[in-house]
């Protein structure tokens, strides 16, 4: 008995072939372009060439103080108001807050999350001016 040998049909050996070739040259310009820095760019300067040296300067980052910003109050306009532990109107009521109570604002929404001196809750945004 002859044992049949595996061979591929000649066109599928070339393809085959064709295809390592390919990957091959595809993974050589991979690590030639891969292994540029752009970042050790030289700077020629007559007949040597020399690579930029960092300075100080470049080194620290800058930080920019921006002002603080001011908190953001309004007054309650209504004779008396509600300051609830949430924005809906089944919430409890933590206080109420008289007219002319200033107040800080902390988010804003239909509700606003309001601060007073010891108390955080959330008050209707229509009573406060």
């Amino acid at each position: 008995m002859t044992r049949r040998r595996f061979m591929q049909k000649p066109e599928t050996e070339r393809r085959i072939m064709y295809g390592a070739l390919w990957f091959i040259a595809g993974c050589v310009i991979l690590a030639i372009l891969t292994s540029c820095s752009p970042y050790t760019a030289q700077i020629a300067t007559g007949n040597s060439t020399v690579a930029p040296s960092m300075t100080p300067e470049a080194t620290v980052p800058q930080v920019t103080l921006s002002p603080t910003p001011r908190p953001i109050t309004c007054t309650v306009t209504a004779y008396a108001l509600n300051m609830r532990t949430a924005g809906t109107m089944r919430a409890a009521v933590v206080r109420i807050l008289e007219r002319g109570e200033v107040v800080t604002v902390l988010e804003r929404d239909g509700w606003l999350k309001v601060a007073t001196r010891n108390t955080t809750g959330f008050i209707y945004a229509r009573y406060c001016k």
